[in-house]
């Protein structure tokens, strides 16, 4: 049996144990009770973003917040994505109704003749939007909007010229400026907001929503300009060229060329420019891919029912004829116009439109096409998820001439840059990685 002393010594070692295990409880309160837990906040980069900071992101991303002023709230933001939503409304039957002044403004009878030294010309813009400048006319000339140069213009083929450049403007004043050479003209001026994008995701914009990868997705593939990478739905519908409904200036012609025209006649502008016009019905609403195997190297301008432009520059197999894409919009059904302007000697041989599947999955598909990465279409969005798009590689590749992208004028770097992205994506279809942009 253990001496007195050696179990003094056991009962002492086992209170000093003892003592250090509940000296650190006590100083947080009862040492009978549970110690607290830590409790962190959420992550930052997982807190859930809003339809609200996503446009606002994307219009920093797309180098846009020039045109907002400093006192800007959300539909600001969203109309500079998107003009049709502050343009326009849904009427009766489903018709496109006006429901806000237009972003667009005109200079009549301007009258200005050759100069060497530079003339200003003041305008005042209804709201933020991306603007196009228009120029009525002839001969070369050298445009500024705010003193930043916008490009050179030859109205002189087709009687009217689109700047190659996009101007994000703020509502309020703007000076512009131009250079004319000796035998240039300027009759009028537009500047009209470009209507032939809009960047909104399905059912348009909603302040505080949370934004799904579905919805960013949309967003994304409009903003990059690849909605014609969107799969087809049903057959295209083709309409001959020479089958046109109206016509100034031009002509139907059996004339044979290197390609021969796909039902042997085409439409051909004559010895001065022309102007064609098609009516096509469409059965159900969806968004639909427009092209057109045209003739012809010099710049054309196509519109859709007056309201959705594009100025195209063909490439140089048009010297035959060559198909090259126009639009691809959201149009809803019934009747719709399609019109052509175009150079002298130019012709349309036909046109395709096709609808294209536009569900939620159809649009992520385009970007995993890309190599990016992306959640279910209804699953929520969070910060590390949009900052991973934003400052991924492909965005910056794809965005880098997004105000470019409306017309590109011969010689320009971009149309290098647009073959190359042409022939990526037009290679057979398979998952691509960041690095092969």
């Amino acid at each position: 049996m253990p001496s007195l002393p050696v179990r003094r010594m056991r009962w002492l070692a086992a209170a000093v144990a003892l003592a250090a295990v509940l000296a650190p409880l006590s100083l947080r309160g009862d040492p009978l009770s549970f110690p607290p837990v830590d409790v962190r906040e959420p992550q930052a980069s997982r807190r859930a973003v809003t339809h609200t900071e996503w446009a606002a992101r994307l219009v920093e991303g797309l180098g846009l917040h020039g045109a907002l002023d400093p006192d800007h709230d959300a539909r600001d933001v969203f109309g500079l994505l998107c003009p049709d939503a502050r343009e326009l409304g849904t009427g009766a039957g489903g018709r496109r109704v006006p429901v806000g002044r237009a972003l667009q403004v005109r200079v009549d009878d301007v009258r200005l003749g050759g100069s060497e030294e530079p003339r200003h010309i003041s305008v005042s813009l209804p709201g933020s939007a991306l603007y196009a400048l228009v120029v009525h006319g002839q001969g070369q000339q050298r445009w500024w909007v705010d003193g930043r140069e916008v490009g050179v213009l030859d109205p002189g083929p087709l009687g009217v010229d689109w700047a190659p450049t996009l101007q994000p403007l703020a509502p309020g004043p703007h000076q512009l400026a131009v250079e004319l050479s000796p035998a240039a003209r300027v009759q009028q001026i537009e500047l009209v907001a470009w209507r032939s994008l809009c960047i909104a995701p399905a059912g348009g914009w909603s302040a505080g929503r949370a934004l799904t990868f579905g919805a960013k997705a949309r967003t994304l593939v409009q903003a990059f300009g690849l909605e014609h990478r969107l799969p087809e739905e049903g057959s295209p519908r083709v309409r001959e060229g020479e089958h046109f409904d109206a016509s100034r200036g031009g002509a139907r012609s059996q004339r044979r060329l290197g390609r021969p025209a796909s039902a042997g006649a085409w439409a051909v502008a004559g010895p001065e420019p022309a102007e064609f016009e098609w009516h096509l019905v469409l059965e159900q609403p969806g968004v639909y891919g427009l092209a057109a195997r045209v003739h012809g190297a010099a710049r054309q301008i196509w519109e859709v029912d007056g309201r959705y432009g594009m100025a195209l520059q063909p490439h140089a197999d048009a010297a035959d004829f060559a198909w090259e894409t126009i639009l691809t919009l959201p149009l809803p059904a019934g009747e719709h116009v399609v019109r052509a302007r175009l150079a002298a000697g130019s012709g349309v041989d036909a046109l395709r439109l096709v609808r294209r599947r536009a569900d939620e999955a159809a649009y992520l598909g385009v970007l995993r096409e890309l190599g990016l990465r992306e959640g279910a279409p209804d699953a929520v969005v969070d910060e590390a998820a949009a900052s991973a798009n934003l400052e991924s590689p492909v965005f910056r590749t794809l965005v880098a001439g997004f105000l470019a992208r409306f017309g590109t004028p011969p010689g320009n770097e971009m149309v290098r840059i647009e073959h190359e992205l042409r022939r990526l994506y037009d290679r057979p279809l398979s998952p691509m990685l960041p690095g092969e942009l």
